[in-house]
């Protein structure tokens, strides 16, 4: 994700989740940099043709209702946010699951995913974090997770293996 600058814009509760900054800024572009008001930004605030005030906010790149530098699956909805191993990587584009992470999709984790399949919560088998999907049951669905992940990093998410 990345943040967005929108000059003269009216907020509500709605953007509140992903609103990162706000900053008066000197906006005249041919201002030198100095005369800028705002602090802390990382980049210049001389986008206005005048002083405004630059509110910045994140954005949302698979539309599940988090912000990308909150989000543990930046690229896949996954509103719950489940992340059965702990590894701040969403089940949902996390097939690297077998102990230790290595930040890699491969015969491990599938062999993880072969031991759990057809297993569910109430099954010796059960192993959440095979089932990627969050369906309560590791089947041909998560089969296909990690068959398009396979030799891949999982991710990304707004932490872990990036």
């Amino acid at each position: 994700g990345s943040a967005q600058a929108l000059d003269h814009t009216a907020s509500s509760s709605a953007l509140q989740p992903y609103f990162r900054e706000a900053a008066f800024a000197r906006g005249n572009a041919d201002a030198p940099s100095n005369l800028l008001l705002a602090t802390g930004a990382d980049l210049g605030l001389r986008i206005a043709d005048h002083d405004a005030l630059v509110t910045y906010y994140m954005t949302d790149a698979d539309a599940d209702g988090l912000a990308d530098d909150q989000d543990n699956c930046i690229n896949v909805e996954n509103p719950d946010q489940t992340d059965a191993d702990g590894d701040n990587i969403g089940n949902i584009c996390d097939a690297d699951i077998a102990v230790p992470n290595d930040c890699l999709i491969n015969f491990a984790d599938l062999n993880v995913v072969a031991t759990a399949f057809f297993g569910n919560p109430g099954s010796a088998n059960w192993n959440p974090a095979a089932d990627f999907d969050n369906s309560g049951l590791v089947n041909f669905a998560d089969l296909n997770v990690i068959a398009a992940m396979f030799f891949q990093p999982p991710g990304p998410s707004a932490a872990g293996c990036n």
